[in-house]
């Protein structure tokens, strides 16, 4: 799918090209209008966008002026110049750029589709010239790579000397500056077993990191380590984004103070917004260049290093609920149901190994990785048939996971689904210390199943809302953007979901909506035909002439006279 916007201060171009273009077949295309370079601005900030058609003198922000926020935004945006100056002068400054072209107005549409097919015919061919191999057995032949990974998997897990943390970063050259916060994104290959081969899994990980590193430009300092199944990124944004969360902090809406606090929550949220359309990228190189999907959690509010290990927790608390069906998924901390940081403490872990190994399976039942849980269940557990005698450190360990386990079913109140659950607080109740251990196993494996028929559910219910809202909506705005930011998703995720969920893309249902509700209207005399365009969310009646008769072979007054009679 292409991402097009068309930006022009007449609307009659733009919404003229925007039909143009939604009639195009041959590719599967978002579309975007708007009537000014600060409504682009608004949208690219937003979200990424692939072909930008603008007019080049427009009031306010003119298209030279967009085009440089475009290069500086989304490098990789193709820009088309439409306009009705064939001055030097402008034609001098657009070509200097790469990735622009430009067409006259005089020109014909015929001319605007061949120039937007050849622009997506060039993002094609660039997503096959990536050469990932060589970049990744050079990656992961740099022994230095090798250490920087392990140093960053030993402090996501709390594990390192915050007093040596500046010198460590500088000894392993890792470009950042200790004194200001990062991002944290977390992103795994979906459907990827625990228990994999590890050169296959690592291969993967590794391509996976290198087309990230290569799509994330707008940031100083980046490192990238697997731990466990996961894929972890830690990012500083450039001096281009210091500059925009500065000012922003300096602003008298943002007075500065110590620490995160300093930092523009709007400027970072540039950022996100940034490193969302990124890893977009990142997600549809993936599918089609490797053959296997990604899913990305981001961090949408700056971190300290000394936090860095409970916000890792946290982004690792919010993707577990979302993920583990194997579907593709771009996530972000501020659209998931916020947790409380507070109930990971670094202190307790360090008091004694048995602390530790309870947050680590405690983190896989959250994260719904059952057979990490097993694994880490059954070293724990394993022996405890041979050793009966020592029977307090027995009920020890069998206390503590009943606890994790009780806690969960409590935050997710399926107590009443769980009719054996009055064994868990008495140890005795079990015929021997293995039998208690086999109990807590399958009251493990049975939360795992009520686990993913919960997530089966709330998708349900999220289509079902979608679909009230446009059924109420129909006069108003339906493009995929809003219909993301209503319900808090990714836009490509969004359509992606519906699609899998109903077997229909969601713009079809859009249509069949507004079409069946158009011709209930026209059966109705009472309503004039300009008035059931509107109700339906036609701007003009001959738009909605052309509209209705696309998808039922009839005009509107064709329809009426035959449903009239």
């Amino acid at each position: 799918m292409y991402r097009i916007l068309i930006v022009d201060d007449e609307p009659i171009i733009a919404n003229g090209i925007y039909d143009l273009l939604n009639q195009m077949t041959s590719s599967e295309l978002d579309l975007y209008k708007c009537y000014s370079g600060d409504e682009a601005l608004d949208i690219l900030n937003r979200i990424r966008v692939d072909i930008v058609i603008t007019d080049i003198n427009m009031p306010g922000m003119d298209g030279l002026q967009l085009m440089e926020e475009i290069n500086r935004i989304w490098p990789g945006c193709k820009v088309v110049f439409l306009t009705g100056y064939s001055s030097f002068d402008y034609v001098y400054t657009a070509i200097r750029y790469p990735n622009v072209s430009y067409i006259l107005k005089t020109e014909s549409y015929k001319r605007i589709v061949e120039t937007v097919e050849a622009k997506m015919a060039e993002i094609a061919e660039e997503l096959k010239l990536l050469d990932l191999a060589a970049k990744v057995e050079r990656q992961m032949d740099t022994i230095r790579h090798f250490q920087q990974m392990s140093y960053l998997g030993d402090l996501l897990l709390g594990e390192t000397d915050p007093s040596d943390r500046d010198e460590q970063l500088r000894e392993l050259g890792l470009a950042f500056e200790p004194a200001s916060p990062v991002a944290l994104i977390i992103g795994r290959i979906d459907g990827q077993d625990s228990y994999a081969a590890f050169t296959g899994k690592s291969q993967r990980m590794y391509s996976v990191n290198v087309i990230t590193e290569e799509k994330l430009t707008a940031v100083s300092a980046f490192c990238f380590a697997p731990v466990r199944s996961n894929m972890v990124w830690i990012v500083q944004p450039n001096d281009s984004f210091r500059g925009v969360i500065a000012d922003q902090a300096d602003h008298p809406d943002h007075p500065g103070q110590a620490g995160c606090q300093s930092q523009s929550k709007a400027g970072w949220h540039k950022f996100a917004a940034y490193l969302n359309g990124m890893l977009e990228s990142v997600q549809n190189l993936c599918r089609e260049t490797l053959g296997f999907t990604v899913s990305f959690a981001v961090g949408s509010v700056p971190v300290l290093w000394e936090d860095i290990h409970q916000k890792y927790r946290l982004l690792c608390g919010i993707v577990g609920f979302k993920w583990g069906d194997g579907t593709e998924m771009l996530l972000s901390e501020e659209q998931m149901v916020r947790h409380d940081t507070d109930r990971y403490n670094a202190a307790d872990e360090r008091e004694g190994n048995l602390p530790l190994r309870m947050e680590k399976l405690k983190a896989c039942l959250e994260a719904g990785q059952r057979d990490e849980f097993m694994r880490l269940y059954d070293g724990l557990t394993g022996g405890v048939e041979r050793t009966d005698a020592n029977y307090f450190k027995t009920v020890e360990r069998y206390y503590a996971v009943s606890s994790i386990l009780l806690s969960y079913v409590n935050e997710k109140k399926l107590a009443d689904k769980l009719p054996e659950l009055h064994r868990i607080g008495q140890i005795e109740a079990h015929d021997s210390s293995s039998g208690a251990m086999f109990y807590l196993a399958g009251l493990a494996n049975t939360l795992f199943d009520l686990r993913g028929a919960e997530q089966e559910t709330s998708t349900a219910s999220v289509i079902e809302s979608i679909q009230r809202y446009i059924g109420d909506s129909l006069q108003g705005d339906l493009s995929l953007l809003q219909l993301a930011e209503t319900f808090y998703f990714n836009p490509s995720y969004l359509s992606r979901l519906y699609k899998q969920a109903t077997g229909t893309n969601l713009s079809d249902y859009i249509i069949d909506r507004r079409v069946a509700a158009a011709k209930e209207l026209l059966a109705d005399k009472q309503y004039k035909i300009n008035e059931i365009a509107a109700k339906v969310g036609v701007d003009s009646v001959s738009n909605f002439s052309r509209y209705f008769k696309k998808h039922t072979g009839m005009t509107p007054q064709q329809y009426r006279d035959v449903h009239m009679k």
